[in-house]
C-alpha cells in the first residue's frame, strides 16, 4: 500500500500539522487520531492545499503534555510518531518548560547525589551510573514540572563516572551530562567530582588594582603552543605555562588570554601528535584533558588547572578564557541534540543556520540556551577564579544574553574584563539585536576585536599583498590617526574602553608573514614588526599581542593552522636571538603603564583637548602633550611616529630629552635636550620636557 501519511508536527498544545502526499485526492474520507501512550483520541480536522502540497491541520480536545509518547494514526492505519522539533522553538514552549533553578547537573555532597536533567520531551530519563566493580546501575528518574528529570541517590559517589538515558517517540540515546563538571577519559562520561577539594588549594588575588580596560595588555596563548617546545615535564600541559611565567612578567602583560581549554572533540585525551586549538566544543562546563598530566583522573585537569589561575595571580597576571558559545562540534551526536533535538540551534528557511562556518548557530535567544551559557561563564569564574571571557564569534550572540553575561559576572567580579569577537553576521536576528560591534553602544562592558585598527595598520588581512601603514601605504595617514584615538571620532565604538587594539591573534597569518609577501628583507620586516607594536601598545584603546609577536614569530605563510602540529609553537631559541625585540615591547608597556592617565582618557573632547596630532608633509605624525595630567610629571611629551623607509629630520620649537627610541627606554644619563631630531624609518620616538 502507498505510504500518504508523511510526517505530523506538533505546533501548540491543540494543534497537530499533518503532511500528505501533495496528490492525494480523498482526504475529507480520512479520520486521525491521537495516540497518547495506550489512549486513543480523536482529532478534528481541516485540510489545507498551497503550494507545498497538502497539509491536514488537526485540533484536539485535550492539550497534549510532553512527557508522553504520542503518535497519529489515520484510519487507513498508517501510523508517525508526533514530531515536537518545530514546537520546541515556539513561545509556548518556553513559557511551559523553561526551568530557574540553579542545581541543574550532578550536586554532590559526602552521602548523597542529587542529578538533575532538564529534559522536557523525554517520557522517561533513567541515570546510568558506575558501581564500585566498575559496572554500570540504570535508575529511573522522577518527572517533574518545567521538563525535570530529578532522582537522589544515597552515599558517597566520589569518581563515579555516570551518563543519562533519554526515551522519547521511539528514540533512546545515552548522553553525558549537558552540566557536567568533569568528564573521563576521552569524554565517554561525566564524572562525579567534589568541587571542594579545588577550595583546598585557595584562591589568590591579585593585590594591584584593576579600574579600567584599558589599564590591561592582554597576551593570547595556546596552552599546547606555549609551552611545547619547553625542556619540561610539563611541555604542552597546563602547567607548562608557569615554567615561563617570568617571562610574562618580564613582558609587562597583565592578562593572559587562553585560547579554548574546555572539554573539545578532536584531540585524543592519549595522544600528543594529535592536535587542535579547541574551538570544537563538547562541554561548556569541563576542561579539556589532552592538557592534564594526568588526563585519567577527572579532578586531576581541574587541580592542575586552578594550580595554573593561582599562580599566575600571584605574579600579578589574570586570566581570560576563550570560549566557545556560538557552535557545537558536530550537532548530529551532540548531547544538545540528542536530548531537545533543534532546540539548541537556529533555522532558517527550515535549514539549521551556519553563519558560524560549523553547521549549527547557538540559538542563545531562547531562555534555556541563555541559561546554560550563562551558568557556564559564573560556574567558570567561581571555581576558577577566572578573570574574564573572550567570546567567539560573539556577534552570532544576542544582546540580552551577552548584557546577562555581563551582568552576572560583574556582580562576582567588578573588574573582570569581557571581549567579544563581535563581527556582524548572521541572517535570523534582527540587526539591533545582535551581539555585535555594530551594536556597541547597547554593549558598554564589552570591548572588541578592532578590525579597522588593524587592517589600516598592517593592510587588510584577507588579501595577502595589500600593503598597510607599516609597511608603506602613508596615505593611510589620516585613518591611522583615528585609530590611535581609540576609533571613537566616527562612532565606531563609544568609548576607548571599547577598542581592542591588535595586527595579530591566533588566526590568519602573523604580522611578520604578513609583512613577509610584500618584503623579502628579514632585517626590515622585523623593523617593521617593531613598528607595528609600537603603534599597538602606545595607541588609544586596549594593546593585545600574539604569542610571538613580539619577536616576529612565523608561521611559514600558513593562513589557517588551527589543526597544524608544531607550525604554531612559541620558538624559545629565536627568542634567545631576539631578546632585544621582546625587550622593546617591555619597554613599551613600561611606558605606558608609567602614563596610565593618559590611557585612559576618553571621549571626543577629553582627547581633543588634551592631545594635539599634527601630520608633517614627509609623512611624519607628531603627537603632543601639554597637559601635565597626562606627562608622567614632565612639562610636555611629545612622540614621533615615522612610517616612511627613509630618516626624516624633525625640529623641535623648545629643547626636548629623549624618553624612548629605537632601542625602547633610555636612560636618564644617555639623554640630552635637544631641538634636532634625525627620525629614524618605521619607528616611534617619544621626547619630553623636564
Amino acid at each position: 500500500m502507498r505510504k500518504n501519511l508523511l510526517h505530523a508536527f506538533l505546533v501548540n498544545k491543540k494543534e497537530v500539522s499533518i503532511y500528505f502526499l501533495a496528490n492525494y485526492t480523498s482526504p475529507d474520507e480520512v479520520e486521525f487520531f491521537l495516540l497518547k501512550d495506550d489512549e486513543k483520541l480523536i482529532l478534528h480536522k481541516e485540510i489545507i492545499r498551497d503550494t507545498r502540497g497538502l497539509e491536514i491541520i488537526a485540533y484536539s480536545d485535550i492539550d497534549i503534555e510532553l512527557g508522553h509518547n504520542y503518535r497519529i494514526l489515520s484510519s487507513e492505519g498508517e501510523e508517525v510518531v508526533l514530531d515536537y522539533d518545530e514546537y520546541v522553538t515556539t513561545q509556548e514552549f518556553e513559557e511551559l518548560y523553561s526551568y530557574d533553578g540553579d542545581d541543574l547537573g550532578c550536586n554532590y555532597s559526602k552521602d548523597k547525589c542529587i542529578f538533575n536533567l532538564w529534559s522536557p520531551l523525554s517520557e522517561q530519563v533513567y541515570l546510568k551510573l558506575e558501581k564500585s566493580d566498575n559496572s554500570f546501575l540504570l535508575y529511573k528518574m522522577k518527572r517533574k514540572e518545567n521538563g525535570l528529570f530529578s532522582i537522589e541517590i544515597k552515599g558517597d559517589l566520589y569518581d563515579k563516572k555516570y551518563s543519562y538515558i533519554v526515551k522519547c517517540n521511539n528514540r533512546e540515546n545515552e548522553i553525558r551530562d549537558p552540566y557536567g563538571k568533569a568528564v573521563s577519559l576521552r569524554s565517554q562520561y561525566s564524572v562525579v567530582v567534589d568541587l571542594k577539594l579545588l577550595d583546598k588549594l585557595g584562591t589568590v588575588k591579585i593585590k594591584d588594582s584593576f579600574e579600567k580596560y584599558t589599564d590591561a595588555v592582554v597576551y593570547e596563548l595556546h596552552v599546547r603552543d606555549f609551552t611545547e617546545n619547553l625542556k619540561s615535564d610539563n611541555s604542552g600541559n597546563y602547567l607548562g605555562i608557569l615554567d615561563k611565567v617570568d617571562y610574562l612578567k618580564s613582558l609587562g602583560v597583565t592578562h593572559v588570554q587562553l585560547l579554548p581549554v574546555l572539554d573539545s572533540a578532536k584531540v585524543d585525551d592519549l595522544i600528543r601528535d594529535e592536535y587542535n586549538w579547541g574551538y570544537d566544543p563538547i562541554s561548556w562546563f569541563a576542561l579539556e584533558g589532552s592538557y592534564s598530566s594526568f588526563p585519567e583522573d577527572a579532578l586531576s585537569r581541574m587541580v592542575e588547572f586552578k594550580t595554573l589561575v593561582n599562580e599566575l595571580h600571584k605574579n600579578g597576571i589574570r586570566v581570560i578564557m576563550d570560549v566557545v558559545y556560538n557552535h557545537i562540534y558536530d550537532y548530529i551526536t551532540h548531547d544538545f541534540q540528542k536530548n531537545i533535538p533543534y532546540f539548541y540551534f537556529r533555522k532558517h528557511k527550515n535549514k539549521i543556520c551556519n553563519a558560524s562556518g560549523c553547521g549549527n548557530d547557538i540559538a542563545s535567544e531562547r531562555k534555556m540556551v541563555r541559561k546554560i551559557i550563562v551558568d557556564s561563564v559564573t560556574f567558570l569564574m567561581k571555581t576558577y577564579d577566572i578573570d574574564g571571557f573572550r567570546f567567539d564569534l560573539m556577534g552570532l550572540m544576542d544582546v540580552d544574553t551577552a548584557d546577562e553575561i555581563a551582568s552576572k559576572l560583574k556582580a562576582i567580579k567588578k573588574d573582570c574584563m569581557l571581549i567579544g569577537e563581535a563581527w556582524h553576521m548572521g541572517v535570523v536576528l534582527p540587526d539591533d539585536k545582535k551581539a555585535s560591534m555594530n551594536n556597541a553602544n547597547q554593549l558598554p562592558d564589552y570591548a572588541f576585536f578592532n578590525d579597522t585598527f588593524r587592517d589600516l595598520i598592517k593592510g587588510p588581512t584577507f588579501n595577502h599583498y595589500q600593503k598597510g601603514y607599516i609597511s608603506g601605504n602613508i596615505d593611510l595617514k589620516d585613518d591611522v590617526e583615528f585609530v590611535m584615538k581609540g576609533s571613537i571620532l566616527n562612532d565606531k565604538f563609544p568609548s576607548v574602553q571599547q577598542s581592542l587594539n591588535y595586527v595579530e591573534c591566533h588566526d590568519n597569518q602573523t604580522l611578520y608573514d604578513k609583512l613577509a609577501n610584500t618584503c623579502d628583507d628579514k632585517e626590515e620586516i622585523l623593523r617593521r614588526v617593531k613598528f607595528a607594536n609600537a603603534l599597538t601598545i602606545l595607541s588609544l584603546g586596549i594593546p593585545f599581542i600574539h604569542m610571538g609577536q613580539e619577536i616576529g614569530l612565523s608561521k611559514f605563510g600558513v593562513d589557517n593552522s588551527y589543526n597544524m602540529k608544531n607550525i604554531n609553537n612559541m620558538d624559545w631559541k629565536l627568542l634567545e636571538e631576539r631578546m632585544d625585540m621582546a625587550k622593546y615591547v617591555s619597554d613599551l608597556v613600561k611606558v605606558r603603564k608609567a602614563n596610565k592617565l593618559l590611557y585612559e582618557l576618553d571621549g571626543k573632547e577629553e582627547i581633543a583637548k588634551t592631545l594635539d596630532y599634527f601630520r608633517l608633509p614627509n609623512g611624519v605624525l607628531t603627537i603632543v602633550c601639554r597637559d601635565k595630567k597626562y606627562t608622567m610629571g614632565y612639562k610636555k611629551v611629545l612622540m614621533i611616529v615615522n612610517p616612511t623607509d627613509k630618516a626624516v629630520s624633525v625640529d623641535f620649537d623648545e629643547f626636548y630629552t629623549l624618553y624612548f627610541g629605537t632601542g625602547g627606554l633610555v636612560k636618564e644619563e644617555d639623554s640630552v635636550a635637544v631641538q634636532h631630531y634625525l627620525a629614524a624609518p618605521v619607528n616611534v620616538a617619544i621626547f619630553v620636557i623636564k
